[in-house]
């Protein structure tokens, strides 16, 4: 019988799955690189935390006509593997004030599984992930995450959808 899944990434060398149980030597399936680019979104995100500006990604999604939910998942790490493994492909995350920090935890390696699987990772402002900067993401400030090819375009929507909305001052420019 079928226990379940082990989804892992390695930095440079891709992201994997392989099924539990099975032998500790047992090496996982790399799942393939997404496509760069895509006409087809599907939105994986949160409607049960609290932490973001009410009602800005329903906008934000409404401003793009993607599905709202879409997959509707609250933990960041169950997020990153919808997304590594290809079940969704967008997802965004806007802080309802600068102070609201990410955690370390909930993000290091989840989201390297996306990252590897052809996935691009800015905050909101547009900046990389900055791993460094201690448990408490302070570099960073909420999450855009696409394929790479259409990051652009979906960091855009994202920052023009929250200076629709009158939470301009949220942001801050790339230096």
């Amino acid at each position: 019988p079928h226990g379940g899944s082990l989804l892992y990434a390695v930095r440079g060398r891709g992201s994997f799955l392989r099924p539990l149980p099975g032998a500790a030597d047992l090496a996982g399936t790399r799942i393939p690189q997404h496509p760069t680019d895509t006409s087809s979104y599907r939105l994986v995100t949160s409607t049960d935390a609290d932490s973001s500006i009410p009602g800005i990604h329903e906008k934000i999604a409404a401003r793009m006509g993607l599905a709202y939910p879409g997959n509707d998942l609250l933990g960041w790490v169950p997020r990153w593997a919808s997304l590594a493994l290809g079940h969704a492909n967008v997802t965004f995350w806007v802080y309802k004030k600068r102070e609201r920090l990410g955690k370390i935890w909930d993000h290091a390696g989840a989201m390297l599984m996306f990252q590897e699987a052809g996935g691009k990772v800015t905050d909101v402002d547009g900046r990389e992930p900055d791993l460094t900067a201690g448990r408490k993401m302070i570099a960073n400030f909420g999450w855009v995450a696409a394929p790479a090819g259409v990051h652009a375009e979906i960091l855009a929507a994202v920052q023009d959808a929250v200076r629709a909305e009158g939470h301009g001052d949220l942001l801050r420019p790339l230096e």
